[in-house]
């Protein structure tokens, strides 16, 4: 019994992903489209980041002390009632306030989502047969990040935004009809002793006081925190800006980048645990200062003037290998924080390291989508040549830093 109701959870964590995956990406195109604004598609990714960020320290307190099936039924039905409210907004307003409103919510929505999963993980699999489960639900996250560009870039131009959404309440339906079929023993659920607030309170209180302890663990999250804001943020924001505004790409080259975002994480996240061994042992130091010199290759295809195709690919395979590089960094973070904190205060030191990483990524999508509008389009590639420097910099600053964090494993 066991077998098929992991079965059914991957099944619905895989239609659950495409679909909320799928249906924030043609939410982004159409305001992107729409709009012909960086400060709009900024401040669009930044307000799914808020509601994340908010949602986020919940997210445990949900999977600790409520029914984890009900959770995961609450949260799908809640997926497929926003989207089909998306689907009668498009005909009834053409503002931009209530998108934003929806997609807010469904940030907060995949906050809570993901330690509700992991919460029911060891209840249907032990052992070496929870690795693979947890293996297979990672893949899926990628895969959902990989797939919603491809699918999205093909249905967009083909079919109507409100035909998109009808296929993203059917996926959030299949979901629905898995988890309803699921099995899972039952659950002593917690008796909560104070309020949410509170113990979110504490919890995040006693994370702070330890991180403030470890001073070396301190500055990891902080130079993780500052890594997001610089390059994560510009990553997210900027570059889909000029690649669909200002170098005109089409539906299919951008599917490719959002495409490639997705395989860049994923190919930097495989190599690291491939020769984890030899590259946690590594001054990682370099890796950064690379980053650096492909944002100023970046910035050089867009001075030059090259042909719109010319700058995309360009800079397609520039951010592309940025992202294997931040991805491997990321990696070795946070494998360092989860590998020299306590193990009884693992959850709530990876929480707050998280909570505080992802505090800045609005800030930054906000940031660079002003900048983005203020600035000339003709000007977009001294932006990017600012970011390279910096870049390059900082990985000169946190040289010392990266030598300290080296382990043996």
């Amino acid at each position: 019994m066991k077998n098929i109701s992991t079965l059914l959870l991957v099944a619905s964590q895989f239609f659950s992903v495409i679909g909320s995956s799928l249906g924030q990406f043609l939410i982004l195109l159409y305001i992107l489209d729409h709009s012909h604004s960086a400060t709009s598609f900024g401040t669009s990714m930044a307000v799914i980041s808020l509601g994340r960020l908010l949602a986020l320290p919940f997210g445990g307190v949900l999977a600790d002390r409520f029914n984890q099936k009900k959770s995961m039924l609450l949260l799908d039905t809640c997926y497929l009632f926003l989207t089909i409210v998306l689907i009668f907004f498009m005909d009834i307003s053409t503002h931009y306030g209530g998108l934003f409103l929806i997609i807010f919510v469904l940030g907060m929505l995949s906050a809570f989502e993901t330690p509700v999963v992991q919460a029911v993980l060891p209840k249907l699999a032990q052992g070496d047969s929870l690795i693979k489960v947890n293996s297979m639900i990672s893949a899926i996250g990628h895969l959902g990040i990989i797939l919603a560009p491809v699918m999205g870039g093909s249905f967009y131009g083909v079919f109507t935004m409100k035909i998109n959404l009808f296929i993203c309440c059917t996926l959030f339906v299949f979901a629905l009809s898995c988890e309803a079929l699921l099995k899972i023993e039952s659950e002593n659920v917690k008796q909560q002793q104070s309020s949410v607030i509170q113990m979110v309170r504490n919890d995040l209180k006693e994370a702070a006081n330890y991180l403030s302890a470890k001073k070396i663990i301190l500055q990891v999250t902080l130079c993780a925190t500052v890594l997001n804001l610089l390059i994560g943020s510009m990553i997210q924001t900027l570059i889909p800006y000029i690649a669909r505004v200002y170098l005109g790409v089409g539906n299919i080259e951008y599917s490719i980048l959002n495409i490639n975002f997705g395989l860049g994480s994923l190919l930097g996240a495989i190599i690291y645990g491939a020769w984890s061994k030899k590259l946690a042992r590594k001054n990682l130091w370099f890796l950064l200062f690379l980053s650096g010199i492909c944002m100023m290759v970046v910035s050089y295809a867009l001075m030059q003037r090259l042909s719109p195709t010319n700058s995309f690919w360009i800079m397609n395979g520039a951010i592309s290998l940025t992202l294997i590089m931040f991805s491997m960094i990321s990696v070795h973070l946070m494998s360092y924080v989860q590998v020299k904190s306590q193990p009884e205060l693992i959850g709530r030191v990876m929480s707050f390291v998280f909570f505080l990483s992802m505090l800045m990524t609005p800030v930054g999508q906000s940031l660079y989508g002003w900048l983005a509008e203020t600035i000339n389009a003709q000007s977009l590639y001294i932006l990017v040549l600012i970011v390279g420097i910096i870049t390059i910099l900082l990985s000169i600053l946190i040289k010392p830093l990266m030598k300290k964090i080296r382990m043996s494993v």
